[in-house]
């Protein structure tokens, strides 16, 4: 079983959720706010460093598949 960012994700909004409606105790409110940021970073930094990856990735493929010019080899 593997956890994902999604998972990640789906944490810091179920958090975010259960604060709005109440369901910690003031002296708890700390903790859960550092463990939200750090979900949040953490799922954001992992979505940019996707995101970079998937257009180096892009840059390479275009790279060693350049277009073709249909007018050529007619």
């Amino acid at each position: 079983m593997n956890l994902t960012i999604n998972d990640l994700a789906t944490m810091a909004n179920v958090i975010d959720i259960a604060t709005q409606r109440g369901a910690f105790r003031a002296n708890e409110l700390r903790a859960i706010g550092e463990l939200y940021d750090k979900l949040n970073g953490f799922v954001k930094a992992a979505q940019e460093q996707a995101k970079k990856e998937e257009e180096a990735a892009a840059k390479m493929d275009k790279a060693a598949n350049p277009p073709t010019d249909p007018g050529q080899g007619d």
